[in-house]
């Protein structure tokens, strides 16, 4: 939780300019214990509920931007997934420190990314298992409506990660051999 508060704050620092990080940290505290003092448990899942939401449409933009160009942008120069590759195809990977398979960035075999999935994986299942948010979640819900929750996050864990970090990745990589 703690790490999340800090990370509230530096991103509000980035935000308005000359904001000391302690009266952003209090207004990050007061906001979130507002709403909740108010709203009691229930507000807090309208607000992950709003948070997510606002999440999945911006992440569904950034795919449909990368691989369809449903508006003609001109200054993207992708619209396809035959334009991504064109343009991540002809660039090498630093093969020895990233450990790419055949210096490619189009390759599953990485051992740095075996190891990051490795790291991510226990991570992830520590923070399922300590952090007292996820407890609180499952106890307040309605046991049908937490079954399905658990159920449908279940199926979603890999998916949403996986489609956010491979379109954001290759589309940075598509944009630097753009740019040149």
């Amino acid at each position: 939780m703690m790490s999340l508060t800090i990370a509230g704050t530096a991103v509000l620092n980035s935000l308005v300019a000359d904001l000391s990080p302690e009266l952003a940290a209090m207004l990050l505290a007061s906001v979130i214990g507002g709403y909740t003092l108010i709203g009691g448990l229930g507000a807090t899942f309208y607000v992950s509920y709003f948070n997510t939401a606002l999440i999945f449409v911006l992440i569904l933009m950034l795919v449909v931007e990368v691989f369809y160009n449903p508006f003609n942008n001109p200054e993207n120069p992708f619209g396809s997934s035959e334009s991504v590759f064109e343009f991540i195809a002809c660039w090498k990977a630093p093969e020895e420190p990233m450990g790419n398979k055949g210096g490619s960035y189009l390759t599953f075999f990485s051992s740095g990314g075996l190891v990051f999935g490795i790291v991510n994986i226990v991570g992830n299942f520590g923070t399922v298992f300590c952090d007292q948010a996820y407890w609180q979640s499952s106890v307040a819900a309605k046991p049908l409506q937490g079954v399905w929750g658990f159920i449908s996050g279940g199926l979603v864990w890999f998916a949403i990660p996986f489609t956010l970090a491979t379109t954001m990745g290759l589309a940075y990589i598509g944009l630097s051999s753009a740019q040149g």
